[in-house]
C-alpha cells in the first residue's frame, strides 16, 4: 500500500464513515422487518422468509474467486468500485417491483433474483474492501475506529428504520400498501447513490505486491488459512456463531408479525431500545478491545448473546399483549444493543489481528466464506424446523424452539472460541476482574484523561483513578509520566504504584530508565507499592543514587516489595556509615523482609544516631533475634537518648528477668510518657504480661480505675498487703504502694520498688495477683 500520511488516513476513514451511514440507510430500508413484511405482503411463508436470509448469504462464497482477483489489482478502490456499484444497481429493480401486476410468486422470484445478484457483486468485492480498511485503521486503534463506525450505522438504522416503519403502517391495510414499499424502497436507494458518492470521495490506496490471479489456485485460499491451527479454532467458531445469527434471523420479525401482532412501528421500537444500547457503550467497547484485546471482549458479549432469546420466549401470543411484549422487548434489545455492539467491534478484529498481514486477504476469504455457507444453511434449516413444528406444537411454540436453538448453539460458540489464541490479548478471567473494579467515576476520569485538559483536572483525574485502582488505565497513566508539568508526574507515579500490578511496575520502569533525570522519590516509592520484583534490579541500582532522598526511598520500595532476594542488595546499606537516613530505611525494609540474620543489625544497635539504633531495635523486637540481647544491654548502658525505649522493649521482649533493673532505669529516664510506657511494655513483656498492661493502658483515667477495681477488688479480700497498696496507689502514692508489695515479697517485687515508675503498679499487682492465685 503507497503510503499516506496520517492525516490523509484519518480523512479517508471520516470519509468512509459518512459513506457507512447511508449505505446503513440504505440497507435498512431494503432489508430486516421491512423486508419481511415485504416478503409477507406478497404472501411469503417460512420457506421464503428462510431464502431471504440464506440466498445473500450464500453468496458469501464469491469471496474467495474475489479475494484472488482482488490481490491482483494494485488500486483497492478502482477494484471494489465496480462490485459497489453493482450492488447498489440490482436494487433499483425492487422500487418498482410492488406497483408491477404479476402474480405474486413471480414478483418473489425477481426479488430474491435480484437480492441474490446484489449479494454477489457485494461479496466479490467484501474481502479487498476489509483488507483495505485494515490497512488503513492502525492495529491498536482498530477498537476505536470500528466503535465508532458501529455507533454511526447504530443511530443511522435506528432513525431510518423508525421512518421506514411508521410510513408501512400509514399504508398497511389500505388498497395501496404496495405504494408505501416503492416509497420505502425508493428513499433506500437514494441513500444508496449519496454513499457510493461519498466512496468515491475516498483517497485510494495502493496495493505493495500484486499478485497475479490464478484461479486454478482458489482451493489454496481456504487452505492456507487451514493450515492454521488458531485460524482453524477461529473458522470452527465462526461456523456455530454465525449459525446462531442466520438460524433464526428473520424469524424474530416474523414472529413478532404472525404470533405477536405487532405493527412494524411497535417492532421498529425495539431497534431503537437496540440503538440505546449500542450507543450507550460502543466507545466502551472499543476502548476496551484496544486495552484487552478481541478475544476475552467477544467472549463476554457472547455470554451475554446466549440469553438474548430469552426475553422473545417469554412473550405471549396474544394481540392483547402488545403493550406488554413490546415492553419487554424494548428492555431486553437494550442489553442486545450493548452485546451486538461488542461484537460488531471485535469480531472482525479478531479476524484482522489472528491472520497474518501478508495473507490477510486469503484469511479474511475464508473466514467471510465459512460463515457465508453456515449462513446461507442455517435459515433454511430455521425455517425448515419453524414449518415442521407448527402442525404439533403451533406457530407461536414453534418459533420459541427455534429461538432456544439459536441460544444453545451460542453457548457452543463459546467453548469454541475459548482456545483461540490472539496475541497481546489479556486472559478472559483477568479482564473480567479488572472489568468489575471499574466505577463510573473512575471511568469518567479516564475519559477526562484520554481527551486532554487543564493540569489541575488533569492531576484529579489521576488522582481519581489512583484511588479506584483502575488498572484500566495503566496505558494513560504511562503516558502522563511524561507530563511537562511535574506535579501531574508525580500524581501518576502514585497512581500507578496503588495498581499494584506487573504493566504498573513495567510503566514506572520504562519511565525511570528513559527518564533518569526525572527520577523523583515518588517514581521509586511507587515501585514499592507496586509490589513486583521485576523492580527490584533497579531499585537496587538507585541505593547508589546520587541523591539520598532517591537512596533511602529505594531502600523502603526493596522492603515493601517483600522479596528475600533483595535481602543481599540491603546489606550494604543498613551496614554502611555515614548516612543515617538510608541507614535506617535499610534496616526498616529489612525488617519487612524478616531478615533475622544478627550481623544485619548488630552494628547499628551502637551506632551514635538514635535513628538507626531505633531502627535495628525495632527489627529485633519484632523478628525476636535472641542472639543480640547483649548488643541491646550496651546500648542502654552506653546511651541515654530518644532511642533508649525502643532499645529497651526490645530488650524485654528477647531478654530474661535479670534485665529487669536495666529496663526500669532507662523507664526512669524517658525523656515522655509514651517512651516511658514504652519501656514499661518491654518489662511487662518479660513477665509475659504486657497484653493485659497495655489494656490497662488504652483505657481513659476514669475507666482505668474501673476496670481496677473490677480485676483487684477480689484480691483486696484475700491479701491485706495488698488491699493497704492499692489504697496507697489510688490516693497517689505509687512509690508506696510499690514499697508495700515489696516488703510482702521482696525477692519478687524489690527491684520495682528500687526503681520505681509512674504505672509500674500496674504491672506488679498483676504480677502479685498470678503469684497469689498460684498459692
Amino acid at each position: 500500500m503507497a503510503t499516506s500520511s496520517r492525516l490523509e488516513a484519518l480523512n479517508t476513514l471520516r470519509v468512509a464513515n459518512l459513506d457507512v451511514a447511508f449505505a446503513t440507510a440504505f440497507v435498512t430500508l431494503f432489508g430486516g422487518s421491512l423486508m419481511v413484511g415485504f416478503i409477507q405482503h406478497l404472501g411469503g411463508g417460512d420457506f421464503a422468509i428462510g431464502l431471504l436470509g440464506a440466498v445473500p448469504a450464500l453468496m458469501g462464497l464469491m469471496q474467495i474467486p474475489g479475494a484472488v482477483l482482488g490481490r491482483g489489482a494494485a488500486s483497492f478502490k478502482k477494484y471494489v468500485a465496480t462490485g459497489g456499484f453493482l450492488w447498489r444497481l440490482f436494487f433499483l429493480p425492487l422500487i418498482f417491483l410492488p406497483l408491477i401486476p404479476l402474480p405474486d410468486q413471480i414478483r418473489l422470484a425477481i426479488l430474491l433474483l435480484c437480492l441474490g445478484i446484489a449479494a454477489f457483486c457485494q461479496n466479490f468485492v467484501n474481502p479487498i474492501y476489509n483488507e483495505w480498511i485494515g490497512k488503513i485503521v492502525p492495529e491498536r486503534a482498530r477498537g476505536w475506529y470500528f466503535s465508532q463506525r458501529t455507533l454511526i450505522s447504530t443511530i443511522t438504522g435506528m432513525v431510518v428504520g423508525l421512518i421506514g416503519a411508521r410510513l408501512l403502517d400509514v399504508f398497511k391495510g389500505q388498497p395501496n400498501e404496495h405504494i408505501g414499499y416503492t416509497i420505502i424502497f425508493g428513499l433506500g436507494w437514494i441513500c444508496a447513490m449519496v454513499s457510493l458518492f461519498f466512496y468515491n470521495r475516498m483517497s485510494d490506496s495502493t496495493r505493495e505486491e500484486v499478485v497475479k490471479p490464478d484461479f486454478r489456485n482458489m482451493v489454496e485460499v481456504i487452505r492456507e488459512p487451514l493450515r492454521d491451527k488458531n485460524f482453524r479454532q477461529i473458522m470452527a467458531f465462526v461456523v456455530v456463531f454465525t449459525a446462531s445469527q442466520g438460524f433464526a434471523g428473520n424469524l424474530f420479525s416474523a414472529f413478532a408479525f404472525e404470533s405477536l401482532k405487532l405493527p412494524f412501528l411497535y417492532l421498529q421500537l425495539t431497534g431503537v431500545s437496540f440503538a440505546i444500547g449500542t450507543i450507550a457503550t460502543v466507545r466502551i467497547w472499543g476502548f476496551l478491545a484496544d486495552r484487552y484485546g478481541n478475544k476475552p471482549l467477544l467472549i463476554l458479549m457472547m455470554i451475554g448473546l446466549a440469553t438474548g432469546p430469552l426475553q422473545w420466549m417469554i412473550c405471549i401470543p396474544d394481540p392483547n399483549y402488545a403493550v406488554t411484549n413490546t415492553a419487554i422487548l424494548f428492555v431486553g434489545h437494550i442489553f442486545t444493543g450493548i452485546f451486538w455492539s461488542g461484537v460488531g467491534v471485535t469480531q472482525m478484529n479478531l479476524y484482522l489481528a489472528t491472520s497474518t498481514p501478508q495473507n490477510r486477504a486469503n484469511y479474511l476469504a475464508a473466514a467471510l466464506t465459512i460463515a457465508a455457507i453456515s449462513m446461507g444453511l442455517s435459515p433454511l434449516l430455521g425455517s425448515a424446523t419453524v414449518n415442521f413444528l407448527r402442525e404439533p406444537i403451533g406457530a407461536a411454540n414453534a418459533y420459541k424452539v427455534a429461538f432456544l436453538i439459536v441460544g444453545i448453539l451460542r453457548v457452543v460458540a463459546i467453548f469454541l472460541l475459548k482456545p483461540v489464541h490472539e496475541e497481546r490479548s489479556e486472559g478472559f478471567s483477568e479482564t473480567l476482574r479488572q472489568l468489575t473494579g471499574v466505577r463510573p467515576k473512575s471511568f469518567t476520569a479516564l475519559r477526562s484523561i484520554r481527551k486532554g485538559s487543564d493540569e489541575s483536572t488533569r492531576e484529579q483525574a489521576i488522582r481519581s483513578m489512583g484511588e479506584s485502582k483502575m488498572s484500566l488505565g495503566t496505558s494513560e497513566l504511562h503516558d502522563a509520566l511524561f507530563d511537562p508539568t511535574p506535579r501531574v508526574r508525580r500524581e501518576a507515579a502514585i497512581a500507578l504504584g496503588r495498581l499494584r500490578s506487573l504493566p504498573a511496575a513495567e510503566a514506572l520502569l520504562d519511565h525511570a530508565r528513559a527518564h533518569p533525570d526525572l527520577i523523583e522519590e515518588e517514581t521509586i516509592e511507587a515501585l514499592g507499592d507496586c509490589g513486583q520484583p521485576v523492580a527490584i534490579p533497579f531499585l537496587t541500582e538507585s541505593l547508589q543514587n546520587p541523591s539520598s532522598i532517591v537512596r533511602r526511598a529505594a531502600a523502603k520500595a526493596l522492603g515493601r516489595i517483600g522479596d528475600p532476594t533483595a535481602i543481599e542488595s540491603l546489606r550494604g546499606a543498613a551496614t554502611q556509615p555515614g548516612d543515617p537516613d538510608i541507614r535506617r530505611a535499610a534496616l526498616q525494609a529489612l525488617r519487612s523482609l524478616e531478615a533475622t540474620d544478627p550481623t544485619l543489625y548488630e552494628d547499628a544497635l551502637l551506632e551514635q544516631h538514635p535513628s538507626v539504633r531505633t531502627a535495628a531495635a525495632e527489627a529485633v523486637s519484632e523478628l525476636k533475634i535472641a542472639e543480640l540481647a547483649p548488643s541491646l544491654r550496651t546500648s542502654l548502658d552506653w546511651y541515654q537518648d530518644e532511642a533508649l525505649s525502643e532499645v529497651a522493649y526490645a530488650l524485654g521482649t528477647i531478654g530474661n528477668p535479670a534485665d529487669l533493673p536495666l529496663i526500669l532505669r532507662s523507664a526512669q529516664n524517658a525523656i515522655s510518657e509514651t517512651k516511658r510506657r514504652r519501656c514499661l511494655l518491654g518489662a511487662a513483656k518479660l513477665f509475659d504480661l504486657d497484653r493485659e498492661f497495655y489494656r490497662f493502658l488504652a483505657l481513659e483515667e476514669v475507666s482505668r480505675d474501673t476496670e481496677i477495681l473490677r480485676k483487684f477488688r477480689p484480691l483486696t479480700r484475700r491479701s491485706s498487703e495488698f488491699a493497704e497498696a492499692l489504697e496507697s496507689y489510688s490516693s497517689g502514692n505509687e512509690p508506696g504502694a510499690l514499697r508495700i508489695l515489696a516488703d510482702s515479697n521482696p525477692e519478687q517485687f524489690q527491684v520495682w520498688a528500687t526503681y520505681p515508675v509512674s504505672e509500674s503498679f500496674l504491672i506488679v499487682a498483676t504480677l502479685f495477683q498470678t503469684e497469689l492465685s498460684r498459692d
